[in-house]
């Protein structure tokens, strides 16, 4: 996603968007979900400029952050930690 947003490749980024929305959403994490289904959308429709595309990555690193700790913490408890 980083590389394409970069490079203005807009097929790449909403295919990379679709990969993070099913992925977020698979696992319940809502705002994620949201923010890649959005830059997914604005993709598709031909939206968008380095600057703009980074701003929306900007954003979807936020909202990844914000999921990783809960993730690591339900992993220790699959794993018995």
């Amino acid at each position: 996603l980083v590389r394409a947003c970069g490079a203005d490749d807009l097929a790449a980024v909403e295919q990379a968007a679709h990969s993070l929305k099913s992925s977020a959403g698979g696992i319940g994490a809502e705002a994620l979900h949201k923010l890649a289904a959005r830059l997914e959308l604005a993709a598709r429709a031909g939206a968008g400029r380095t600057e703009e595309l980074t701003a929306w990555q900007r954003e979807l690193e936020v909202a990844y952050a914000r999921v990783v700790p809960l993730l690591e913490v339900e992993r220790k408890k699959l794993n018995g930690a």
